[in-house]
């Protein structure tokens, strides 16, 4: 929990997870996070705090920054409404949330709100009229506000892969 202030998270190297727990940010605390994988058991912005993804552009490798939610005893594991995300890239690749669960995710968008967030089996809720640049796959998403979701198109050439990959379509070519 932090409130007021800046944090700036690198992990060890780009294999090694950072664990953090419950995450909470209030009072315009500002969490920074460098590319690597880090898991979470739940985070909750209040009070105009945010999370800002750092690695810059160009990233040569290791360019993303990916939020593991486990959600145990949580009815909200993922609530980013408090002030938001800012990921300068507007890349949605470069900061991805991937969460199994059934609780709700709560987001807002924003003028640099860019991310990809896949949580299947759970309920999401976008708070707000701003603007949100990526791809959300969830049980249920409800707008509660007019917020607009701007699917990158970009993202059918990269985005997650959450399982192996299968194939899809296949053709015998007649010579």
């Amino acid at each position: 929990t932090n409130a007021g202030g800046v944090w700036t998270i690198t992990p060890a190297s780009p294999s090694t997870p950072v664990i953090m727990g419950d995450v909470r940010l209030n009072a315009g605390a500002t969490l920074r996070m460098n590319p690597g994988l880090y898991v979470i058991n739940s985070i909750l912005q209040n009070g105009n705090s945010s999370i800002a993804v750092l690695g810059g552009t160009p990233c040569v490798s290791n360019c993303t920054v990916t939020v593991q939610v486990a959600g145990q005893n949580q009815s909200t594991p993922i609530d980013l409404t408090g002030g938001g995300i800012s990921n300068p890239t507007m890349d949605p690749s470069r900061f991805q949330i991937i969460y199994p669960g059934t609780g709700t995710v709560r987001l807002n968008g924003g003028a640099s709100a860019a991310a990809l967030i896949y949580a299947p089996n759970a309920t999401s809720n976008f708070n707000g009229n701003a603007d949100f640049y990526g791809a959300i796959v969830a049980g249920t998403v409800t707008d509660f506000g007019g917020a607009d979701i701007h699917y990158d198109r970009n993202l059918s050439k990269g985005g997650m892969t959450v399982g192996n990959t299968t194939l899809d379509s296949f053709t015998w070519l007649n010579q």
